[in-house]
């Protein structure tokens, strides 16, 4: 038989594959085709565009956190510098909360491209003023404080915290493939910065260039990753971000809705027996006790969020972003302060941070057992995550006397748990946005990435409270 016949079994194959039942297609790694119409080297290209566009993401804030070791020596706040920062922080998550939160009839009005692109300007924009004015502190009361430097800090959480519901509900509208070169664009956001860090010597107290020159350098990588994300609009333009995939399912989909075009309303999706919806995709509340007529609304919402796991997954956001964007990041210098060399171990507790998070991402279904492909997979590595977090908070509460200080190498432990957090939260966090194709397979997927970055934005704001609350407030913990 010819090509195009083989070619035509094959498409219909896959058709049927994504009429089957949510769980009978998710470990069907083909459902994830190549990209349509695009050579090996446009799809070389858009790859990159992905990474770089990714880059964007967070690159800002990881500047800002990175710098910290260099930056506590001449700001007044000292060591509560990335506390007042998380503090300025917490307001921002306000802003994609907000936006995550709008009905979906005005969420699908915004105009993504055009604040992606306003989104990406702002960070390359904010990263050459953090190069003029990240020094520059003003008395306020009687007290000096870096007050330029917390404003900038906040504009920046604006834009980067605002990537999260901008982002990844536009590469939602994509083909299923792209989600892990995206990914690790957004890993890189910290590895780049922190390789700089490291070849700088921030903290050191002999660095190699100054902060200012840093950030300039971050702010030239953005221009570059703006110029990244207007070649995917180019792509998407012409279709060239559509899966093979996600092609067949439009037309299998365009189908079913001719084929049931005269069928009654009540009977538009063949359950199976588990309560799965087999025409659309999406999982449905077959449980009476929890539909009563015409009155569905949030109960049945609900529902369908239960038992398709997807509580389980937007609890994953928020559990991995309140530890890692908020207790974290402000407890890490009581946390290392106990130790010899303080500022190199600091350092180095980021620096492998942002190292091992794109390492995560780009694991993502490597192997069997780093494919997190439904919910309770996520079990697993959530415990292994708390429990390095855990030390992290415990060696702060201990400062200046953390585990292990007197110990040759004590400090490697801390550094470890550190490189471990970061990279399952790389891990889950890209899986987070594949399990949700298959939870939400539908024409909508996007609606899924807005509602799971969201559930990372709280996640940060219950981080920071808690972070101002014990550091700031009560001063629990000392440093060295």
């Amino acid at each position: 038989m010819s090509g195009a016949s083989a070619g035509g079994e094959e498409d219909a194959e896959r058709g049927e594959a994504l009429l089957l039942p949510p769980r009978e297609r998710r470990g069907s790694a083909e459902l994830e085709g190549p990209p349509l119409g695009l050579g090996a080297a446009e799809l070389a290209r858009a790859r990159m565009a992905f990474v770089l566009f990714g880059f964007s993401s967070w690159s800002a804030l990881n500047a800002l956190w990175l710098e910290l070791p260099e930056m506590y020596n001449v700001v007044p706040e000292g060591y509560e510098l990335a506390t007042y920062m998380l503090g300025a922080l917490a307001l921002t998550n306000l802003v994609p909360i907000s936006l995550a939160a709008m009905p979906r009839r005005l969420r699908e009005a915004l105009p993504l491209p055009r604040l992606i692109t306003g989104d990406v300007m702002l960070a390359a924009v904010l990263c050459f003023l953090l190069a003029a004015f990240w020094d520059v502190a003003i008395e306020v009361g009687g007290v000096r404080h870096s007050l330029p430097l917390l404003v900038l800090v906040a504009a920046a959480g604006v834009a980067n915290n605002t990537s999260t519901v901008l982002y990844w509900p536009w590469v939602g509208r994509q083909g299923a493939s792209w989600t892990r070169w995206m990914g690790i664009g957004e890993g890189c956001s910290g590895l780049v910065p922190g390789l700089l860090a490291l070849v700088q010597g921030a903290g050191s107290g002999h660095a190699r260039f100054s902060a200012s020159t840093f950030f300039v350098v971050i702010g030239c990588l953005n221009c570059v990753a703006l110029a990244g994300f207007l070649h995917l609009r180019a792509l998407e333009a012409k279709g060239g971000l559509a899966d093979a995939a996600s092609s067949v399912a439009a037309g299998a989909g365009a189908d079913a809705a001719a084929t049931g075009a005269g069928e009654a309303e009540d009977d538009d999706a063949v359950k199976g027996a588990d309560g799965e919806a087999v025409g659309d995709g999406h999982l449905q509340d077959s449980s009476p006790l929890l539909r009563s007529g015409a009155d569905e609304g949030w109960r049945s919402s609900l529902a369908r969020s239960v038992n398709s796991g997807a509580i389980l997954v937007y609890a994953t956001q928020s559990w991995l972003a309140f530890w890692l964007f908020g207790i974290i990041q402000s407890v890490n210098s009581y946390a290392t302060s106990g130790y010899p060399q303080a500022g190199t171990v600091l350092l180095g507790c980021t620096a492998i941070g942002f190292f091992m998070d794109p390492i995560g991402r780009a694991t993502v279904g490597s192997v069997a057992w780093l494919s997190l492909t439904r919910p309770r997979h996520l079990l697993a590595p959530i415990i292994v995550f708390t429990a390095s977090a855990a030390f992290i908070l415990l060696a702060a509460a201990m400062s200046p006397e953390p585990p292990l200080h007197d110990a040759p190498g004590g400090a490697v432990l801390i550094v470890l748990c550190s490189g471990v957090c970061a990279y399952l939260f790389g891990l889950m966090n890209t899986s987070v946005y594949i399990i949700g194709r298959h939870i939400q397979s539908g024409p909508k997927p996007e609606d899924f990435n807005w509602t799971a970055s969201a559930a990372l934005q709280a996640g940060s704001v219950m981080g920071a409270a808690f972070s101002v609350l014990f550091v700031v407030y009560l001063k629990l913990f000392t440093s060295a």
